[in-house]
């Protein structure tokens, strides 16, 4: 990431309104946050953030502040919480990652979360304890619950979310 954030050049606009054109959806993961403004004042369709958490949780760079997260959910898009350390928290365990979850969840609602591991992309730091793999799922909506996530928006954050992003970009297809 540029240490300076230019958003997006003419072509980069051009790029957002051909994708939106084509039903392709934008991910601005890695994207600087002067881009996700822009893309939220340009796109049409929702757009997603692939793997980032709260800034308010836990400030690094990556993650997004509320501004941000506003942004995707007028857009009707998600923000999928990453697992890897370097962006849940110091104490890298299942309950930093429920931490960024909820908060969102509290602040934004429950149409704007998804899931974003980034298991095969981690390269910079462990994975979370307790989701170390897909077969650990169950720990994360375990905890989500008992923190009164209820089960329709733990299957929003499973798989819902999702699947309506991508059916809503799916429909330029039609």
């Amino acid at each position: 990431m540029s240490s300076k954030d230019f958003g997006l050049t003419g072509e980069g606009e051009e790029l957002i309104k051909d994708c939106n054109r084509l039903g392709l959806i934008v991910d601005l993961a890695h994207a600087s946050r002067r881009t996700h403004l822009d893309v939220a004042k340009l796109s049409v369709l929702p757009f997603i953030n692939s793997h980032s958490n709260a800034k308010a949780v836990y400030d690094v760079s990556r993650n997004l502040d509320d501004e941000l997260f506003e942004l995707v959910r007028g857009k009707q898009g998600v923000v999928g919480s990453i697992f890897g350390t370097s962006m849940v928290g110091p104490k890298k365990d299942v309950d930093s990652l429920a931490d960024h979850i909820m908060y969102v969840y509290e602040k934004f609602g429950g149409d704007i979360l998804a899931l974003g591991s980034d298991y095969f992309g981690i390269i910079d730091s462990s994975v979370t304890k307790g989701v170390e793999d897909i077969t650990k799922m169950q720990n994360l909506f375990g905890v989500l619950a008992k923190r009164g996530m209820g089960k329709e928006d733990i299957e929003k954050l499973a798989y819902k979310n999702s699947l309506r992003v991508i059916e809503k970009n799916a429909e330029r297809w039609k």
